[in-house]
């Protein structure tokens, strides 16, 4: 998801199917990961006397990256945990099965 501070049609569109399916217990992240890019991307850099302005926007484009990799790290993350939840849910519902098989009469 670029970091243009808002979310196109498409994004919020993921996002909300997303929503439904989710377990998380924290808000999705991608809009706050976008102000903060769209704050930097508005942030000028002046150098300091003697210093390399190139390295100044170097440093901040590595950290316009880092913020996407952190991004795909929390959705990966969440896709994680949504698994794990279906998982569990899948467990749960098959220890109840079995439990009442276990407990019922046996008959001949």
């Amino acid at each position: 998801m670029e970091g243009t501070g808002k979310l196109t049609q498409q994004q919020s569109s993921i996002m909300e199917e997303l929503k439904i399916q989710d377990n998380s217990p924290v808000e999705f992240t991608c809009p706050k990961i976008n102000r903060v890019m769209s704050f930097l991307k508005t942030v000028e850099m002046v150098a300091p006397e003697g210093e390399d302005l190139e390295y100044f926007h170097r440093r901040k484009e590595s950290i316009l990256d880092t913020l996407e990799e952190i991004r795909e790290a929390n959705q990966a993350l969440r896709a994680w945990g949504n698994q794990q939840h279906k998982k569990a849910e899948l467990w749960k519902s098959q220890a109840k099965h079995f439990k009442q098989l276990i407990t019922q009469p046996f008959k001949h």
